[in-house]
C-alpha cells in the first residue's frame, strides 16, 4: 500500500477523518460520532489497507 497519513478534524455532525497517500491524495474518509471512533477508523486502514470499497 505504501505510506499513508491521516487527519482528524471536528465536523458539524461528529469528527471527520481522512487518509492520504504519500502524494497527498485522499484515499479514504468518513465521519464518526466521537474523536476516538474517528481515530480508530483511520488507524484501522493502516492495518487492513485501503480497499476499493472504502476509497473516496
Amino acid at each position: 500500500m505504501g505510506e499513508l497519513a491521516y487527519a482528524i478534524d471536528p465536523a458539524d455532525d461528529g469528527w471527520r477523518w481522512r487518509v492520504f497517500d504519500v502524494e497527498g491524495e485522499l484515499v479514504a474518509g468518513g465521519v464518526e460520532p466521537s474523536q476516538a471512533a474517528a481515530e480508530s477508523a483511520a488507524v484501522a486502514l493502516f492495518h487492513d489497507g485501503v480497499s476499493a470499497a472504502s476509497a473516496i
